[in-house]
């Protein structure tokens, strides 16, 4: 006879931890088009740096978005393949960040995820489009 088995592996915190290199799209001048070449801060080159935060679920991304921040992000799903920032304002600003993203590669050596996020200060939104790869 033959048997199938399916592995899943699930990503745990500690394979998260570590510097990422990070291309970003973003709108800046609310056009509604993402990554103009021409206009400033619409396409974005950077790392980040991803250490453990105090909850079992919770990373912290220091320079998040290029704004030179720690940002909490949690991570859940099946295969904690999902991450989310939800409403987290900037201390003594009043910037605040929403962010959605999954994995689209997951092993413990070669992590790269896509992470949307909007950056708010008042009025003003920006979208960005964020794909992230493990150094």
């Amino acid at each position: 006879g033959t048997a199938t088995r399916t592995v899943r592996v699930v990503m745990g915190k500690a394979d998260y931890l570590g510097t990422y290199q990070v291309e970003e799209v973003c709108d800046m001048d609310g056009d509604g088009i993402l990554g103009e070449p021409g206009v400033p801060f619409e396409i974005n080159f950077y790392t980040v740096t991803i250490t453990s935060g105090g909850d079992a679920n919770e990373l912290l991304f220091d320079n998040f978005g290029a704004y030179e921040v720690i940002v909490p992000v949690f991570f859940n799903g099946d295969l904690n393949e999902l991450l989310s920032v939800d409403d987290y304002m900037v201390p003594g600003t009043s910037v605040y960040f929403n962010a959605d993203g999954e994995i689209t590669v997951g092993t413990t050596s070669d992590i790269k995820f896509d992470l949307n996020y909007t950056a708010e200060d008042g009025a003003v939104t920006i979208p960005c489009e964020a794909s992230f790869e493990k150094l």
